[in-house]
Protein backbone atom coordinates (compact mmCIF):
# COMPACT_ATOMS: atom_id res chain seq x y z
CA UNK A 1 0.00 0.00 0.00
CA UNK A 2 1.57 3.37 -0.91
CA UNK A 3 1.45 6.42 1.44
CA UNK A 4 -1.55 7.84 -1.16
CA UNK A 5 -4.44 8.82 0.82
CA UNK A 6 -7.22 7.33 -1.83
CA UNK A 7 -7.98 3.85 -2.62
CA UNK A 8 -9.08 2.83 -6.02
CA UNK A 9 -11.88 0.42 -5.42
CA UNK A 10 -11.64 -2.68 -8.08
CA UNK A 11 -14.33 -4.45 -7.34
CA UNK A 12 -17.29 -4.47 -5.02
CA UNK A 13 -16.52 -6.79 -3.02
CA UNK A 14 -13.31 -5.32 -1.77
CA UNK A 15 -12.97 -4.85 2.40
CA UNK A 16 -11.34 -1.76 3.52
CA UNK A 17 -10.42 -3.31 7.13
CA UNK A 18 -6.51 -2.70 6.58
CA UNK A 19 -7.44 1.05 5.21
CA UNK A 20 -9.40 1.85 8.16
CA UNK A 21 -7.01 4.43 9.50
CA UNK A 22 -5.13 6.33 6.58
CA UNK A 23 -7.59 6.65 3.03
CA UNK A 24 -9.36 9.82 3.12
CA UNK A 25 -11.05 9.04 -0.09
CA UNK A 26 -11.95 6.04 -2.13
CA UNK A 27 -12.93 6.33 -5.73
CA UNK A 28 -14.48 3.22 -7.47
CA UNK A 29 -13.72 1.61 -11.27
CA UNK A 30 -16.11 2.98 -13.70
CA UNK A 31 -17.13 -0.75 -14.74
CA UNK A 32 -18.65 -1.02 -10.83
CA UNK A 33 -22.18 -1.83 -10.59
CA UNK A 34 -22.24 -2.95 -6.84
CA UNK A 35 -21.10 -2.36 -3.53
CA UNK A 36 -20.75 -5.21 -1.12
CA UNK A 37 -22.38 -5.31 2.08
CA UNK A 38 -20.05 -3.46 4.63
CA UNK A 39 -17.70 -2.57 1.77
CA UNK A 40 -16.50 0.83 3.75
CA UNK A 41 -17.69 -0.11 7.18
CA UNK A 42 -15.60 1.76 9.60
CA UNK A 43 -13.45 3.67 7.10
CA UNK A 44 -13.51 6.51 9.53
CA UNK A 45 -11.12 8.95 8.22
CA UNK A 46 -12.87 8.57 4.87
CA UNK A 47 -14.32 12.19 3.85
CA UNK A 48 -15.04 11.54 -0.22
CA UNK A 49 -16.30 8.29 -1.99
CA UNK A 50 -16.74 8.58 -5.81
CA UNK A 51 -19.23 6.20 -7.01
CA UNK A 52 -20.07 5.71 -10.97
CA UNK A 53 -23.01 6.40 -12.61
CA UNK A 54 -23.44 2.40 -12.82
CA UNK A 55 -23.87 1.48 -9.54
CA UNK A 56 -27.48 -0.36 -8.93
CA UNK A 57 -26.97 -1.59 -5.42
CA UNK A 58 -25.52 -0.31 -2.47
CA UNK A 59 -25.28 -3.23 0.16
CA UNK A 60 -26.31 -2.95 3.66
CA UNK A 61 -23.98 -1.18 6.37
CA UNK A 62 -21.95 -0.10 3.57
CA UNK A 63 -21.08 2.81 4.95
CA UNK A 64 -21.64 2.47 8.63
CA UNK A 65 -19.11 4.07 10.63
CA UNK A 66 -17.77 6.20 8.27
CA UNK A 67 -18.30 9.30 10.80
CA UNK A 68 -15.84 11.46 8.71
CA UNK A 69 -17.96 10.93 5.19
CA UNK A 70 -18.87 14.19 3.38
CA UNK A 71 -19.77 13.60 0.04
CA UNK A 72 -20.74 10.44 -2.30
CA UNK A 73 -20.33 11.54 -5.55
Amino acid sequence: MSDDPTHLVHDGTEKQAEYNNIITTMTCAPNITQVADGACKYAKNVISIDLPEGITIIGQASFYGCISLKEIK
